[in-house]
């Protein structure tokens, strides 16, 4: 059985390696204050700008799929708070 991650947040609006980088910081402090020990950082096989970071309070044995699922218009995390 897969475990499923605790944290998720994607975006769709980075538009340079830089913003990207900086968007996977700062989820990446989020996830830890939310209590994750471990994350997955990925990149749409189809679209570059669309990222997504999926955290687990342990590292699971078995990763589950990436779920994508992006609106033309998610808020920001710490902005939607």
């Amino acid at each position: 059985m897969e475990d499923e991650p605790t944290f998720i947040r994607q975006c769709k609006e980075p538009k340079s390696d830089e913003a990207r980088d900086e968007w996977y910081r700062i989820m990446a402090i989020e996830a830890k204050a939310a209590g994750c020990t471990y994350c997955r950082f990925s990149i749409h096989p189809d679209n570059i700008n669309r990222v997504m970071v999926e955290g687990w309070s342990t590292r699971p044995r078995r990763q589950a799929t990436q779920r994508w699922n992006v609106t033309a218009r998610d808020p920001a995390p710490s902005a939607a708070a």
